[in-house]
This record gives C-alpha cells, structure tokens and sequence, in this order.
C-alpha cells in the first residue's frame, strides 16, 4: 500500500476485521468442515475518506466487501431475494416539510458496519482476507451479511424492519423506509436509506430512548441535529427550510479545475458583436 494515508488505512483494517469476529460475521473453523459444493467467497477491500459539512476529512473508513461480481444468478444468490428498498428523496423533502409543519426537531444517527448485524441465508466460506492471512488447514465461515453481496441489502432491510416493528413504529404503506408514530401526545418519525437514520420527534426523551436501543442493538453514532442528508445540506430557519448542495458545487468546481473560477450572469462572452444573417 504507497497511500499516504497508509498508516491510517491499516488501522482501519484491522479495527474492521477485530469488528467481524466480535460481531461473528467471520467464525474461524477448520477447512474439514467445509461441506462439498459450500461456497467460496472472494473479498476485498474498499477505502473511504468521510468527510464534513465543509469537506475536512473527519473519518478514514475501510470496508471488507464481499466480490459480488463474481456470484452468479441461480447458483450463488436467488435473484428473488436481491431488492431493497431505500427512502426517495421526495419522501426526504415531505419529511422535512412535515418537520416545519408540526414543530419537530429532527436528528442523524449512523448505523456502525450495517449490514454486518444481519444473518446470512446461505452457507457461505472466506478462504483468505487480503493483508490477514490464515493458517493453512483454517477458513472463515460467514455467519452475517457482507458489503457487496447481492443478498446483503435485504438481509440487512429485513433485519432492521423486524426490529423497528418491534419498537411500536408503523410502517407508512406508501414509503416502506418511512415510519411513524402518534402515541397520546408524542409524535415521531424516522426515515431510513440503508444505514443512514434520521428522526423527528416533538419529544427529545422519545429520540434519546430510540438512539439508546439502536445503540444496544447495533451500535450507532449520533450525529445530532439533522444538518446534511445524501449530499443535501439542511439550514433550519425561522420561516422555513433551505435545502440545497453547496458543498458538493464546489467540490464539482475543485474537480474540474473551475475553484477559482469568477461567476457569470450569461453563458456566453457579452463582448461578442452579432450580425444579421444574410439570405
């Protein structure tokens, strides 16, 4: 690895593998224990600067994801069992609005490793992680779901629906990732996109209740008060909503070399003469 990062990267790679085996996602077990015709998986890893409101790098997150890519229909994944539903940003733009409309304070909360809390359907081995390797004669067996599966995403949906039912949440039947409820003078809605959850309530112990379970169950980080959402930055005013991507224009402006560039009223050079065309 020549990052210069590295350093950084390497921490993160073993904080992910130490997270896989205390949360039994990877199970070491001997290689003679593998059944005939039990699947193979391939990995890899995926690296990720998280970033800020303002762009600083906050977070270095490193990822073990399963190769996808090569599974193949029919034999490694049951195509039936590959959708998961995420929120719709105008389901995001109808939660914000009904924020405003009914006085509710709305907050974010990450999800630590998603997908890796959810049960694997399928019997599934690791021979080797890149940069750990095993002792010959050992394999991982993959009790829970992994990034870059095509039956993770619903493993996981389902897992954190069964648990949401589970804390009294309705589910809306228009928008399966919004949920609501309306208990006596409590009012609360969350809205879901994987492992991205944000809240509204009109009560704080209600939110400081349904974070603690979410921390007992999964682990999250609470991120407080909802300020960004998908690359859509949220400013709360006192006569409305401002949602807009301020951040992610100059990041477009810094790719393409245009940082620096000074704004223009009209697309076009206004010291250019124009002629009448002649027949």
């Amino acid at each position: 690895m020549n990052s210069p990062q590295r350093a950084e990267w390497w921490k993160g790679m073993e904080k992910e593998k130490k997270t896989m085996l205390d949360k039994d996602v990877l199970e070491l077990v001997p290689e003679s224990e593998v059944p005939e015709g039990a699947k193979a998986l391939q990995t890899m890893w995926r690296f990720h600067a998280k970033t800020d409101d303002f762009g600083n790098v906050i977070r270095y997150r490193t990822r073990l994801c399963g190769r996808g890519d090569k599974e193949k229909p029919g034999v490694d994944f049951n195509v039936m069992d590959t959708f998961s539903p995420v929120a719709r940003m105008a389901s995001f733009r109808i939660f914000v609005a009904m924020c405003k409309i009914l006085h509710l304070l709305a907050y974010k909360a990450d999800i630590d490793t998603a997908y890796l809390n959810a049960r694997k359907r399928a019997l599934t081995f690791v021979r080797s992680i890149a940069g750990f390797p095993l002792k010959r004669g050992w394999v991982y067996k993959m009790n829970n779901a992994l990034y870059g599966l095509h039956e993770s995403g619903q493993e996981w949906y389902d897992e954190l629906h069964g648990w949401r039912s589970c804390e009294g949440l309705q589910r809306s039947s228009t928008e399966p990732c919004l949920y609501y409820l309306f208990d006596g003078d409590t009012t609360a809605l969350v809205l879901v996109y994987v492992d991205d959850i944000i809240c509204a309530t009109n009560k704080e112990s209600w939110k400081t209740q349904f974070f603690a379970d979410l921390q007992n169950k999964y682990g999250i980080k609470d991120l407080g008060r909802l300020s960004n959402y998908l690359g859509v930055q949220v400013d709360w005013q006192h006569d409305g909503v401002l949602l807009h991507q301020a951040k992610y224009a100059k990041e477009v402006l810094e790719r393409f070399g245009f940082a620096n560039a000074i704004g223009s009223r009209s697309p076009m050079d206004t010291t250019v003469k124009l002629r009448a065309a002649s027949e």
